[in-house]
């Protein structure tokens, strides 16, 4: 439950796509494909971490200024 501001703020993250994997991991587990999860986890993890690292560290920065 990301709040709609929040997401408008901060585009450059794919919230879609990460509701969606999510959405699958939880509610449709039978239908998991290990690769796709491979992939993923291979592929794009370090980036959205990075990504999500920025935002805590711009909230950090803006709650001292």
């Amino acid at each position: 439950n990301i709040d709609p501001g929040f997401k408008k703020l901060n585009p450059l993250i794919d919230w879609k796509t990460i509701k969606n994997f999510r959405n699958r991991m939880v509610h449709d587990y039978s239908r998991i494909d290990y690769e796709v999860n491979s992939d993923v986890v291979s592929n794009y993890i370090d980036d959205l971490e990075f990504q999500i690292q920025e935002l805590i560290n711009n909230l950090f920065l803006s709650d001292t200024e």
